[in-house]
């Protein structure tokens, strides 16, 4: 193995029962405990951001911790540069800002308290040893509690921001989660009949927001609707008869039906659309909600609490409903190990 080549292994416990439910990760951390002859990455990388992003985390919460097979400023640097999270994160930055100016923000005092939460919970999941992933049910229970603290939904919620220190422990702990599924999946489309038709797909952005394009188009009817009403819940011309007959239902119908369409709309500068032509809002609307995904802190916990919810209920009843059908697909344990070039990472920069 070259000096510059970085190798990395670890195991995946599945559960029995479950075609799609990892219990436990487990890294190997010296060069004997090597048992599989580590292999190129995967096209996408994520057997190595699965491991990398482990030792990214792990550094951050030990950050005395060292691994004779996981240098720190090696997998750092690696990291840095194979995952896309950060860098999408401050491309969106500048809008989010501009648009978090005009709105209320969150107490710093109640953020700050569950920032030191969320440390503790990952800790208790995340080890030099591996990662129980059945003790991450924690960290799901303080992100839970948290939305309720905040009174308003995680989903496109622009009123907090955590601290850069925090905000790196959870990409790092986002880019585990992600392409954790996005191995198991590559590892049952080596078992499916026919990809084409029957392969598993992982997507960082429909698999949290499915449809967003249909969001777009409820989100302008639902302020269409605000916008007439208004007249007649508001001011010197409310008509209780209306509000009660016609405005509170469709209201009620609309969160109902449509209810990520709802949040948007209320999360936004009420100013905000009415100065955007019909096709600029519909624009803008899209645009709004992948920079809240890719942007924001509550996109990014957001993301972490949908990745939760799959380890905690098993991913096909969380991503892949697809998958009950297919009998022929039995859990497996993983055994991973795969070796990274410099010119795997850096390409031509590093020849």
């Amino acid at each position: 193995m070259s000096s510059k080549n970085l190798r990395l292994g670890f195991d995946v416990e599945m559960n029995k029962t479950s075609k799609a439910m990892p219990l436990y990760f487990k890294p190997w951390t010296t060069a004997k405990s090597f048992r599989v002859t580590p292999t190129s990455p995967l096209p996408y990388m994520s057997d190595a951001l699965t491991s990398l992003s482990f030792y990214k985390v792990i550094h951050w919460l030990y950050p005395e911790f060292t691994a004779e097979t996981a240098p720190k400023d090696t997998c750092v640097r690696f990291w840095n540069e194979l995952e896309p999270g950060p860098s999408l994160f401050e491309n969106c930055r500048e809008r989010i800002d501009s648009l978090r100016k005009t709105l209320p923000q969150a107490h710093v005092d109640t953020v700050k308290k569950f920032e030191g939460v969320f440390v503790g919970a990952f800790k208790a999941a995340f080890t030099p040893e591996g990662v129980d992933l059945k003790v991450l049910s924690d960290a799901l229970n303080a992100i839970q509690y948290f939305e309720e603290e905040m009174r308003k939904p995680l989903v496109y919620n622009f009123q907090f921001s955590f601290s850069p220190e925090i905000r790196n422990l959870l990409q790092a702990v986002e880019s585990f989660l992600f392409n954790l599924r996005s191995l198991i999946a590559a590892d049952l489309n080596a078992h499916v009949r026919d990809t084409s038709h029957e392969g598993f797909k992982v997507d960082p952005v429909s698999d949290y927001l499915p449809k967003a394009d249909y969001v777009v188009s409820d989100a302008l009817l639902y302020f269409q609707f605000k916008k007439l009403t208004t007249p007649f819940v508001m001011g010197q011309k409310t008509d209780v008869r209306i509000e009660k007959l016609l405005v509170e239902p469709l209201n009620k119908a609309f969160f109902q039906y449509t209810q990520n369409a709802c949040y948007l709309v209320n999360a936004l500068p009420p100013e905000f659309l009415e100065q955007l032509g019909p096709g600029e809002a519909e624009e803008a609307l899209y645009h709004i909600q992948m920079d809240w995904l890719l942007g924001t802190d509550s996109g990014l916990l957001f993301k972490i609490r949908e990745e939760l919810y799959g380890l905690e209920n098993g991913y096909d009843r969380v991503f892949w409903p697809e998958l009950r059908d297919k009998s022929y697909l039995k859990p497996a344990h993983l055994h991973i190990s795969v070796e990274l070039s410099e010119s795997d990472v850096f390409g031509k920069k590093a020849s």
